[in-house]
């Protein structure tokens, strides 16, 4: 599992902490630290790609990518039947 985001957003830190909680193992992209360098391929409009690219905290987050989904934003609920 990849969890793409910003370390200090609260969200993407109640995520993080969730998917601890679970013992679920995952790879952190931090947005700022690590950049983007591509934006996957289901963002069609090109403008939308380049916005991204330049103002990464935009993107509403956390992103995780699992079992070939795309998740965005954090709810436990929702992520405890998703994931789990």
């Amino acid at each position: 599992m990849k969890l793409y985001g910003i370390r200090n957003c609260d969200t993407v830190k109640k995520a993080r902490k969730w998917l601890d909680e679970q013992g679920i193992s995952y790879e952190f992209h931090d947005f700022k630290k690590d950049g983007l360098d591509e934006v996957r391929d289901t963002i069609s409009a090109h403008s939308a790609h380049a916005i991204m690219l330049e103002n990464t905290s935009i993107i509403k987050r956390p992103v995780v990518e699992h079992e070939n989904s795309v998740y965005v934003g954090f709810n436990a609920n929702d992520w405890a039947t998703l994931i789990n």
